[in-house]
């Protein structure tokens, strides 16, 4: 679900709608119209966003602020208040974005890893130099080719 555009955000909706191939065949809307989908789109620059609702959500998902500091700003700025739940949950969606890109970053090394050995023919070590991978990473790269 990535963002047509980096900067744009906005909010779509996608709803169903009958096409029938046998006029004969027809079905009242709230037959078939029991599912809608909405694109939620939130660009990186917050001061690109006029929406307050996004605005809201930017701060909530997209802002690299931790937990203690996305408090604050919803208390001071939208009169938010979150008691230890609340902020045990944001704190949770803050780690598990975060833990996202991490695997993804990994999953892409391992791929260049392996690329690289196979194209050039040469070892995992020289891979890991030419990617510049950091030494406390590099046993982890290792027992995953191994």
């Amino acid at each position: 679900m990535g963002l047509p555009n980096v900067t744009d955000s906005g909010i779509a909706e996608y709803n169903f709608n009958e096409q029938t191939t046998f006029d004969s065949i027809k079905q009242d809307k709230t037959n078939y119209d029991l599912m809608q989908i909405v694109m939620v789109y939130i660009g990186k620059d917050p001061t690109l966003i006029e929406d307050e609702l996004l605005k809201l959500l930017h701060l909530v998902f997209r802002a690299k602020l931790t937990a203690a500091e996305k408090k604050d700003r919803l208390k001071t700025d939208y009169g938010i208040e979150m008691d230890n739940e609340a902020l045990r949950e944001v704190n949770v969606m803050c780690n598990l974005g975060e833990r996202l890109v991490e695997e993804t970053r990994e999953e892409m090394t391992l791929t260049h890893l392996k690329n690289i050995m196979e194209t050039m023919g040469i070892s995992l070590e020289k891979a890991m130099d030419i990617l510049k991978v950091p030494v406390n990473s590099r046993s982890m790269y290792a027992s995953m080719i191994s």
